[in-house]
């Protein structure tokens, strides 16, 4: 065997009987031919596979609520549009004659509910008109019932202005008014609620079709609006705050008095145009329903 063969018998033989390893003290050489030492590191253990998780019974988690109408009549025998609701959430409006079902079901999870009839029309300080049907409990893999009345309500009926004549005693009188009446409707926890709205979807853009308000419990108490209650209620207070204003400004004034009849016509639009500013709140909810 010459020198070059005994030279590469070497290396193969150097190579075949040394191995690496890696411990906490760094790299050891160990050969081939001894055991590892005692405190050398085996093979991971290979975890036992886990059973795959049992399919969840959703009939031991949710129940359902069937809202039943006392009477079969048709939707045109109540004023219209109304909401169900269900703990101040809306699960169904009735918008137009013949949407109306006789019963119709909410599958909800089981616990106890407050459930809701609310109408726009009737007399108050306020359009919505809650009718509670009361308390139903919901238990997992069954149906609760809720007796829905068929509620018909009066509109509400607004009383003409008493013709007036313009004076300026009278003038004055009604700009003191104006302006007070222009206070407490800023302070109107409806109006704060709207505005505030108005402001939170400005600054960000609506992902639900309907806004969250807290009012008093007697104004309807905390629970969601859709577009078109929100126009509703715009409608109501240009109206409850507004109106007789109009019908004073639709009696012309003498020219001694037209100074005092102009700085009211102008106070007039300038808190209707901020009423109607609301409306913005119903024109984002509506860009959310009309999105595919």
């Amino acid at each position: 065997m010459n020198r070059a063969q005994i030279i590469a018998a070497l290396f193969l033989a150097l190579v075949c009987a040394i191995i690496f390893s890696q411990s906490d003290a760094g790299t050891r050489l160990l050969s081939c031919d001894r055991a590892p030492s005692a405190g050398a590191p085996g093979p991971a253990p290979v975890p036992a596979p886990r059973p795959p998780p049992a399919p969840v019974n959703v009939s031991k988690l949710m129940g359902t609520i069937v809202f039943h109408r006392e009477a079969d009549r048709g939707a045109g025998d109540m004023f219209l549009p109304y909401w169900y609701y269900l703990n101040g959430r809306i699960v169904k409006r009735v918008a137009e004659s013949g949407d109306e079902q006789r019963d119709f079901s909410v599958l909800t999870a089981a616990g106890e509910y407050k459930a809701e009839l609310v109408t726009q029309n009737g007399n108050g300080r306020f359009p919505l008109v809650v009718t509670s049907l009361g308390s139903a409990q919901v238990v997992a893999g069954q149906s609760t019932e809720v007796l829905v009345p068929v509620v018909e309500l009066p509109l509400s009926a607004r009383a003409a202005a008493a013709a007036a004549v313009w004076t300026v005693e009278w003038a004055q009188s009604v700009d003191k008014r104006l302006r007070d009446d222009y206070a407490k409707y800023t302070r109107a926890p409806i109006v704060s609620a709207l505005t505030d709205a108005r402001a939170a979807l400005a600054a960000n853009p609506a992902w639900s079709a309907t806004v969250y308000v807290r009012l008093p419990d007697g104004e309807g108490g905390a629970r969601e609006l859709d577009a078109r209650q929100v126009r509703a209620i715009v409608e109501y207070l240009d109206d409850e705050w507004w109106s007789d204003y109009q019908r004073y400004l639709a009696l012309q004034p003498a020219d001694d008095v037209k100074p005092y009849y102009d700085a009211i016509a102008n106070l007039v639009a300038q808190v209707r145009k901020q009423t109607a500013e609301l409306n913005g709140v119903a024109e984002k909810l509506e860009e959310v329903e009309r999105q595919p």
